[in-house]
């Protein structure tokens, strides 16, 4: 179930930036996961949205899923900014736990 999820929320036209070193992120269920692509195009779950349409989303997330978290899969090429005004949504929003993934070193 967990990689049926995983496989289901990655949008392929995402190249996430790559870290250095640190703790391994695990499956986590019931999470929002929110992909920004290199042009700035919104994607959840396959289906392109607008700001508010994201907006809207995020919070019906959050009342239906309290204290579950959100990942923002951005884009290395993306703008600081972009995914700061996502993150802000999430965070307006209530969920305290936003995840901003990377590659691991190696990882292609």
């Amino acid at each position: 179930m967990a990689t049926d999820v995983a496989r289901r929320d990655t949008d392929h036209n995402v190249t996430l930036p790559q870290r250095e070193a640190g703790v391994e992120a695990g499956q986590v269920p019931n999470r929002l996961v929110i992909n920004i692509r290199q042009t700035g195009t919104l994607i959840v779950n396959g289906r392109v949205m607008t700001e508010p349409e994201l907006r809207q989303l995020v919070t019906e997330f959050v009342s239906v899923h309290p204290g579950k978290p959100a990942v923002i899969r951005a884009d290395a090429k993306v703008p600081y900014q972009a995914v700061m005004r996502v993150f802000g949504m999430c965070r307006g929003a209530g969920i305290r736990n936003v995840d901003l993934p990377v590659l691991e070193p190696g990882d292609q």
